[in-house]
């Protein structure tokens, strides 16, 4: 191709090319270039760059076989790795949704949330991380060995949407574009190189964002929470103790009306007994006009008796009205 894009020999040695032709033109006499020159000249020059644009070609092609090849080896090395965690004994498939880690809870896909997360591939912190979904959690014997089986959230193709978020990130929002499929691979991710929790919105069925949730705003959010319950804690327990004070009180108020509805029996027992009383002693005074002296010393008696009954009886109707006056 070079021979014939420049005229000379590229296989042969450098010291033994063959000098370039060169054309005398006189220029007295006009004797130059003519069309049909000028128009071979221009079909070898098309000819040798269409040469070099496929040579270009074949070797992207040939580098992105290489990267396919590279790529594939990749996903293999993880398959067999994913595998061998699968069968390590140490390592058990947690059959629970939620798990506890360092980093907060995590969980299965299902209705408690928690499965979706960040983490930096390898652990390398100065990777960007990548948003994923937990499959499966692998929990060893030691919380180090925790293992989670994610599949990563496939990126976007195609056109850049009008409004990037990347933006967003100097603000501490750290949030990008993805697609809402996941990918067909599953990878062994270690607890440690999880960065945090995210949350998704999904804008279209195939578009969506994933916001990071920082880990010190979470910590900072659950200490509001703790202070939170806490506090409505300490209010539960005012609340019962206000109650039973109530119902103690209510019991009380309860024995002092039963009390008073004896008081008031009582009273009224009182009278009518020293009504009896006055009665009996009108009726000694009126026999003590008797001349029989045995019947006035036995009125005497009975006059004496019925007036110590009367006072025992004006003392306990002084007493319970005393009662139901401090009632």
């Amino acid at each position: 191709m070079l021979n014939k894009a420049y005229g000379f020999d590229s296989h042969a040695h450098p010291t033994a090319a063959k000098p370039p032709v060169v054309v005398d033109v006189a220029e007295d006499n006009g004797i130059g270039h003519t069309e049909e020159d000028e128009a071979l000249n221009a079909e070898e020059d098309l000819d040798a760059e269409e040469d070099l644009d496929m040579e270009e070609d074949m070797d992207m092609e040939e580098d992105l076989d290489e990267e396919d090849d590279l790529d594939e080896e990749e996903d293999l090395d993880e398959e067999e790795d994913l595998e061998d965690e699968r069968r390590d004994p140490t390592l058990e498939e947690v059959d629970h949704h939620r798990v506890t880690g360092l980093r907060g809870f995590f969980s299965k896909p299902g209705s408690t949330g928690n499965s979706l997360i960040c983490f930096r591939p390898g652990g390398d912190s100065e990777q960007e991380w990548v948003a994923a979904q937990i499959q499966t959690v692998m929990k060893g014997s030691d919380a180090s060995r925790t293992r989670f089986i994610v599949k990563r959230f496939l990126p976007l193709f195609g056109p850049p949407l009008a409004q990037d978020y990347k933006r967003f990130w100097i603000q501490y929002f750290e949030s990008k574009l993805v697609s809402t499929s996941l990918s067909d691979l599953s990878e062994s991710v270690h607890e440690s190189w999880i960065v945090s929790h995210i949350a998704q919105w999904q804008m279209t069925p195939a578009v969506a964002v994933v916001l990071r949730l920082p880990q010190e705003h979470m910590q900072s959010a659950q200490r509001d929470l703790n202070a939170q319950e806490r506090e409505i804690s300490q209010l539960c327990d005012l609340l019962t103790v206000v109650s039973n004070r109530r119902e103690r009180e209510e019991s009380t108020l309860k024995a002092l009306e039963r009390d008073w509805i004896h008081l008031i029996f009582r009273k009224d027992s009182l009278m009518v007994e020293h009504e009896r009383l006055l009665a009996a002693r009108r009726e000694l005074i009126a026999e003590s006009n008797a001349p029989d002296a045995q019947t006035n010393t036995r009125l005497i008696d009975l006059v004496t008796s019925v007036e110590h009954a009367l006072e025992v009886s004006r003392q306990q109707t002084d007493t319970n009205n005393a009662a139901s006056a401090s009632v």
